[in-house]
């Protein structure tokens, strides 16, 4: 699905981030020109952002059939593929 999110700059400024569909917790996005002002004063480098994807603690009965409806939908099991 992806998302779009804030992210504060080191300077300060907000941004919103894209997050592509698929993105796994851990995995780095990069934001080209928002990092750190280069030592010359010609533009800035690039900012680092880490994603967190959380999963909520408690689901609804609804939304427990929904995910329940979705795994039946896809063949593949995410558990057993390393």
């Amino acid at each position: 699905m992806g998302a779009e999110v804030p992210v504060t700059t080191l300077d300060g400024n907000r941004l919103t981030a894209r997050v592509p569909a698929g993105t796994s917790s851990g995995q780095k996005l990069r934001l080209r020109g928002k990092g750190m002002p280069r030592l010359r004063g010609e533009g800035a480098g690039d900012l680092y952002v880490a994603t967190r994807v959380t999963v909520p603690k408690e689901l609804t009965p609804r939304e427990r059939e929904l995910i329940e409806e979705l795994a039946r939908l896809r063949p593949d099991n995410p558990r057993t593929e390393r």
